[in-house]
């Protein structure tokens, strides 16, 4: 943990030698006390952010997964520069915070913060930095995000998977999806609602080769927003207007599903039992699929530099809510001490909610099973790519 004076020294360092330009994306969340109601604005309540730089001063900032641009000029935004992040740091810091955890990288810049005092909570985790004046959305910003997000998936060596897109257009139903694409090697067959794609389709615009390429050709598009996957390099999501003023061009392709190898059925008792539940006095519900899709293990590790977990297999369950089918996500995340809680979140095929946790290996909680019917799906973008809740 670092003292006031401690930031200020890497403070002064920045300044001294740190970049003018620079653009960057992360993740940032801030908390002021006492809690007021959310707001409403761009950036206000914290999220997966992208800013660029240029002589000091933001110049631009977006929150790449609700597709807004932040109003640099509102007095609730985030902490968007170095120096602001610092400065923000550095003032919890001065109003009793008993410490801070920064960590910096070779330019100063910050990677991770956390402090918290009486007003408040700041945490940052960076994801990309780049030191230069070219703006997010350019064309060198783009494809050397693209590249980066295409070596991570080349480095997987996956070449069998089924994978599920869906897309949003002022188009007809078939060509929204969600379109189910299966990879085998060379192999590509698509479906849409479990019938054949429209012929004026093609089946490998769906696969992640060809979402890659789909970004490439969208490069010089007045607007263009791409969420990847940290760990796969998996385009999560694409936000395009390839010309800014024409009516009905803009689109945007989500992945909600990816299964590496074949879809072989899933033992969920078998699932939970890898993950050390207890399964032996869960609840019967918790431990049957049923007809619900499998949608994923969700192992987050929620810290302050790594939200972790899978957002496809999130983006799965939410998606599967919001057309009426029925879904499972199970969840491993830790408590405050490192402890893993297990949840099972189902919904049914009528949207009802269920989620069942497992407390079993918390040494400082009650133990056993617990299950609550939840009345909505919460969104938690300022979290994690695709992160959510259930409010029980």
């Amino acid at each position: 943990m670092q003292t006031a004076a401690e930031v200020e020294a890497l403070l002064a360092t920045w300044r001294e030698s740190g970049p003018s330009e620079y653009h960057y994306t992360g993740t940032i969340f801030t908390l002021s006390m006492p809690i007021e109601e959310p707001g409403s604005g761009c950036g206000e309540n914290g999220g997966p952010i992208a800013a660029w730089v240029a002589g000091g001063e933001p110049v631009e900032a977006q929150m790449p997964e609700s597709a807004c641009v932040i109003d640099l000029a509102s007095p609730t935004r985030p902490p968007l520069t170095a120096e602001e992040l610092f400065e923000t740091t550095i003032s919890f810091l001065n109003d009793a915070a008993l410490g801070a955890r920064v960590e910096v990288n070779e330019a100063g810049f910050p990677t991770s913060i956390f402090t918290e005092s009486r007003d408040g909570v700041i945490e940052f985790s960076l994801r990309t930095f780049e030191e230069g004046g070219s703006e997010p959305g350019t064309s060198n910003d783009v494809l050397a995000e693209l590249a980066r997000a295409r070596a991570r998936w080349q480095a997987t060596g996956i070449d069998s998977y089924l994978i599920e897109v869906e897309r949003t257009c002022r188009c007809a139903p078939p060509y929204r999806g969600p379109f189910e694409v299966r990879v085998d090697g060379d192999g590509v067959t698509a479906t849409v609602n479990g019938e054949s794609i429209p012929d004026d389709l093609s089946a490998d615009l769906f696969t992640v080769d060809g979402l890659f390429s789909a970004i490439e050709v969208w490069t010089d598009a007045d607007r263009l927003l791409v969420i990847y996957d940290a760990a796969r390099g998996i385009p999560l999501r694409i936000d395009v207007d390839p010309v800014s003023g024409t009516a009905d061009d803009e689109g945007t392709l989500v992945v909600t599903r990816f299964v590496p190898g074949t879809d072989a059925p899933v033992d969920l008792e078998m699932v939970l039992r890898d993950l050390d539940a207890a399964v032996d006095d869960a609840p019967d519900d918790a431990i049957v699929l049923g007809e619900a899709t499998f949608c994923g293990i969700d192992d987050v590790a929620l810290n302050s530099e790594v939200i972790g977990g899978d957002p496809i297999s999130r983006a799965c369950f939410v998606s599967r809510a919001g057309r009426g089918e029925a879904a499972v996500l199970v969840q491993r995340f830790p408590t405050t001490e490192g402890d893993p809680i297990i949840r099972v979140m189902k919904v049914t095929a009528d949207s009802a909610l269920t989620q069942h946790s497992d407390n079993s290996q918390d040494a400082f909680g009650s133990g056993g099973w617990r299950t609550a019917s939840c009345s909505q799906i919460e969104s938690r973008p300022e979290v994690g790519a695709n992160f959510f809740i259930l409010r029980c």
